[in-house]
This record gives structure tokens, C-alpha cells and sequence, in this order.
């Protein structure tokens, strides 16, 4: 059985359990390394007995139906051909291309989807955002710091939304720039 350790699971297989564990109602990022660092596999997690999975602290009776029934994988392997139907890549925590600074975060995601080019992590980037309801004078100012930053050659790192965040990716585009979203949700949402 594979285990999740120095350099982690690459399989298709194994992001099928990763990516189902983040599926998991309120089974946030801290309680999947919880359970990786428990059971040593996310596929060790689902095989797990509901004796085991109740050892583990803030693991409830929900959460152990839920990771026991099948719903949980089959909403993960939709995830996956949805990705990889559109062109998105899922990558894992334990892949090596997942960013070193982002891992630093205590609760840094178990996988990553990445459509594009992910920057190099010694390039420079800043990051704006603000409120989806921007005055008019709020959206110049996104706007022209995305601008400035573009023509510094700096990335500009916003969330994709409305609003502030519009400017920013939009303003960076059209200076010549390079952008990065980073939403909150998969990518089959926009807002």
C-alpha cells in the first residue's frame, strides 16, 4: 500500500483519496494532515474501521459516515475528470512542485488546482485585493497599482471575484503583466 511519505503519492489512485478527504464536511486542512499523520495514507483513512477513525481527536460520528461512504470518492472522482477535462492540474501537498512557502502555512490546503503556469517561487509578487463593491475611485487605485507593479515586472497575486480583484487581474493583462488567482473554492466557480 502506498504511503504518503518524503517526496508523497503520485498516482491518479492517490489523489482520488486526497482529494476525497478535502470533500469531507468541516475536514479542513489541519485534520487531513491529522489523518495522514495517523493512518500514514488518505487511502488508509478511507479503509479504516469506524473503531480507529473515533481514536482520532475531533473526528465525530458524521465525519466518520461520511468517510466511510461511497459519496465522498465518487464526489472525488468527478472532481478529478472535471479537471482534467478543463485543463486543470491537481497537485498535491506532497508534490514537489507544491509552493515550499505556502507549506509553511498551518493550514495550507491538501491539494492545489492549477490552471496556468505556477510561478516560480523566487519571483517577486504582491498581492492585492479588496471588497467586490469598489468605489470608483477604490477601482483606479487597484488599477493603477496593478499597472505599476506589472511594469516592475512583479506578479500580481489577487482572488478572481469582482471588484477589486477584477482590476487587479484585468489591469495587470492588459500592462503586459503576469497574474495569479487564487481562489478559495474549485474553478468551476467564478465570482
Amino acid at each position: 500500500m502506498e504511503r504518503c511519505g518524503e517526496g508523497g503519492p503520485r498516482t491518479t489512485e492517490s489523489l482520488l483519496y486526497l482529494v476525497g478527504l478535502t470533500r469531507i464536511e468541516k475536514v479542513g486542512p489541519k485534520t487531513c494532515r491529522l489523518l495522514l499523520q495517523h493512518f500514514g495514507s488518505a487511502e488508509d483513512v478511507f479503509l479504516a474501521s469506524k473503531k480507529m477513525l473515533g481514536k482520532i481527536p475531533g473526528i465525530g460520528e458524521k465525519t466518520i459516515k461520511a468517510i466511510q461512504s461511497k459519496e465522498i470518492l465518487l464526489q472525488a472522482e468527478k472532481e478529478l475528470l472535471f479537471s482534467e477535462k478543463h485543463g486543470i492540474e491537481v497537485i498535491s501537498w506532497f508534490d514537489e512542485r507544491y509552493p515550499k512557502k505556502l507549506k509553511e502555512i498551518a493550514d495550507a490546503p491538501i491539494v492545489l488546482y492549477l490552471r496556468g503556469e505556477m510561478p516560480k517561487s523566487d519571483h517577486a509578487q504582491v498581492a492585492i485585493v479588496g471588497t467586490r463593491t469598489p468605489s470608483k475611485s477604490g477601482r483606479k487605485i487597484a488599477a493603477d497599482f496593478a499597472r505599476y507593479f506589472s511594469k516592475l515586472g512583479i506578479t500580481v497575486v489577487s482572488g478572481l471575484a469582482y471588484g477589486v480583484d477584477y482590476e487587479a487581474h484585468n489591469s495587470t493583462l492588459q500592462a503586459g503583466g503576469k497574474t495569479v488567482a487564487v481562489l478559495g473554492h474549485g474553478l468551476d466557480q467564478v465570482y
